[in-house]
């Protein structure tokens, strides 16, 4: 028994360390096409990350005012069942839209294996 739980950390450890070597080196940058520059407080964004092998990814982040706001606009217009829930696919909750909270969430999400769970491949 505990010579195959030895083979399964080391597989585990082989599988976070390619996992993490997948994503090294990336960089990522907002969609935005707005001519209004973006409020890092109360926005909702798609980021897309690209490896360095060239294979993009894409996640949306909206800050918690943001959610506040859609909560509030959906009571006033009746979507989401008069405000009753929003959903987004791939949401990503931070609570600023900047380079430094993207760039801590991103590797966070790489360091825990949890990226491919919230940003989706792009075609």
């Amino acid at each position: 028994m505990e010579k195959a739980s030895k083979q399964n950390n080391s597989k585990n450890k082989e599988y976070a360390n390619s996992y993490r070597a997948k994503y090294k080196d990336y960089s990522f940058h907002i969609e935005w096409t707005d001519l209004k520059p973006i409020d890092p407080d109360l926005k909702a964004v798609d980021v897309v990350l690209e490896t360095n092998t060239g294979q993009k990814y894409v996640a949306n982040f909206v800050t918690l005012r943001f959610l506040d706001y859609m909560f509030e606009k959906n009571i006033n217009t009746g979507e989401c069942v008069s405000g009753t829930y929003f959903a987004m696919p791939g949401m990503i909750i931070v609570r600023r839209i900047d380079d430094k909270s993207l760039k801590a969430t991103i590797d966070d999400l790489i360091e825990n294996l949890e990226l491919e769970e919230y940003f989706k491949i792009r075609n």
